[in-house]
């Protein structure tokens, strides 16, 4: 029960300098005494892990926001940016580095369409015009977000059915050129042409 306290306290000794380890090493610029990422993920399950691998290839400083304490500590253990707090809280952000004019994206990778809407407001009052990336289990929910001022959203159901179609049509024959036309075509407009699907169930 503890856990959570202990963890928001090491944080806010670390990000205020009151506190030197090496056990959680920081890649963020050691140079500065505040952490300054380029992206900020909030959510660190499955989605927003492979962000963080993506952005970590490249080179790109970033940080990840997460409620869960067990993925805190492995990642952390893995030397991975990650650490505990409640990316719906305003102060919670400040304090691990969404800037104005600093932070390049944010990316919201959370499975809660309520939470993942409450973060985007959080981090619309600081920074209101970051490009924000949501992850949406949805077309429903992609649409709410991106109403809500989110840059993009991606609906989970619809863009792994691409995925599958897309071997499909690969295993039948069809050409790159037409499967990445088909895709883009149904991809306009925010999936205009999804919006007659009979059910959203899986």
């Amino acid at each position: 029960m503890t856990t959570p306290i202990l963890l928001w306290g090491y944080d806010y000794l670390r990000r205020t300098g009151r506190l030197m380890t090496q056990r959680f090493p920081r890649k963020l610029d050691d140079a500065d005494n505040t952490i300054a990422p380029d992206v900020v993920i909030c959510g660190f399950g499955r989605v927003g892990q492979i962000v963080a691998q993506m952005l970590e290839s490249q080179n790109i400083p970033y940080i990840a926001i997460d409620m869960d304490v067990n993925t805190v500590m492995i990642g952390r253990e893995r030397g991975i940016n990650v650490v505990y707090g409640d990316a719906t809280n305003d102060v919670v952000l400040r304090d691990f580095g969404l800037r104005p004019r600093r932070v390049r994206a944010v990316v919201v990778a959370l499975d809660n369409a309520g939470t993942a809407r409450r973060t985007v407001a959080a981090i619309k009052s600081i920074a209101p015009r970051v490009k924000i990336f949501a992850r949406a289990r949805n077309l429903a929910d992609s649409k709410v977000l991106l109403k809500d001022g989110v840059f993009a959203a991606m609906p989970e159901t619809i863009e792994s059915s691409f995925f599958l179609g897309r071997r499909v049509l690969n295993h039948l024959g069809a050409s790159d050129n037409r499967i990445k036309e088909l895709l883009s075509s149904m991809r306009e407009n925010n999936y205009a042409s999804m919006d007659e699907q009979i059910s959203e169930t899986q």
